[in-house]
């Protein structure tokens, strides 16, 4: 079982799936928590590095993502599914559309299309984080990393928020049962206990 937390830089997406880690952990689950360019992935920190050398131009940095996808797919995915894990996994292919999937030159459509093709797995449910811009702004400022936010900009976060909400309302029109909005605005227990009812929803957890 694949759940996905997706949403812009600063939403709470590690945060979020740290306490439902827990909170499965509690129940007698032991989830496997995951991210392709983690530092524990054998191929995690130089593909990192390609990943930030590429930054600003959409066409390599998907390369870059794709590239890593492959190896977590092959590496990580695919054995847990096999295995019957519960996998809780911080962005996948929604944060690609949204990120890399800005320009004309690497339509969204172009990206979903080539995820099929390289036969990923689709997750079985995406925890969609809602945060405004300001708010993420505030949340990375304080992590120390607003120079980094402020670089990509509001117009680059703004854009990449209506592209997850699009996919969001497309998923929703297809099969709600894969998709929780939740408004990460609020503060992290209230996010928190809102991804926990989700997640309790999909896997028949009674609360």
């Amino acid at each position: 079982m694949l759940i996905v937390f997706e949403g812009i830089d600063g939403c709470g997406k590690s945060a979020v799936m740290e306490r439902v880690s827990a909170h499965l952990a509690g129940r007698g689950v032991d989830p496997l928590m995951t991210s392709e360019f983690g530092p524990h992935m054998p191929w995690g920190p130089g593909l990192k590095a390609d990943l930030i050398e590429a930054a600003g131009n959409p066409l390599d940095e998907y390369d870059v993502v794709r590239t890593a996808r492959r190896f977590h797919a092959y590496e990580v995915l695919e054995p847990a599914h096999e295995l019957g894990r519960v996998v809780l996994m911080d962005r996948y292919i929604a944060s690609t559309c949204a990120y890399q999937g800005q320009t004309d030159a690497l339509p969204v459509r172009r990206i979903l299309d080539e995820h099929d093709q390289d036969e990923m797995l689709w997750p079985d449910l995406t925890i969609q984080l809602q945060c405004s811009y300001h708010i993420a702004k505030k949340r990375v400022t304080a992590r120390g990393k607003g120079d980094a936010f402020e670089k990509r900009g509001a117009d680059f976060f703004t854009q990449a928020a209506e592209i997850f909400d699009c996919l969001a309302h497309v998923q929703l029109s297809r099969d709600a049962r894969r998709i929780a909005l939740i408004d990460a605005d609020q503060d992290l227990e209230t996010v928190t206990a809102g991804a926990v009812a989700a997640v309790n929803k999909l896997m028949g957890i009674s609360a």
